[in-house]
């Protein structure tokens, strides 16, 4: 179950992967769910994980993918990398040997 503070974390992990690309941190979750402490705020995300609405990779802490569609909240959709180009050769120019003075 989703309950209204799960919610609205939610929603704000989905629109800041949308705007920056990265999910928040604990202490902007904390301000947008009305907590205090980075503690309540971890089991508000262990509580998402459990119910299968978000997924956090270890030691990683903005590591958070969503799982689970809000309704009426589209998920995030991140650019696909485009396959580097190969780069052509280019002749090096001549380079004089540096040579000390003997002054």
């Amino acid at each position: 179950m989703l309950t209204p503070r799960m919610r609205d974390v939610l929603v704000f992990i989905i629109k800041c992967q949308t705007d920056t690309g990265l999910a928040p941190t604990l202490e902007e979750m904390a301000n947008v769910a009305g907590l205090k402490s980075r503690s309540g705020m971890v089991a508000v995300l262990s509580n998402l994980e459990s119910n299968g609405w978000i997924r956090r990779e270890k030691h990683r802490p903005r590591a958070i993918t969503v799982l689970k569609s809000v309704p009426n909240v589209p998920l995030p959709v991140f650019p696909t990398r485009q396959p580097r180009r190969t780069l052509t050769r280019l002749p090096l120019a001549r380079v004089r040997p540096f040579r000390l003075s003997a002054a």
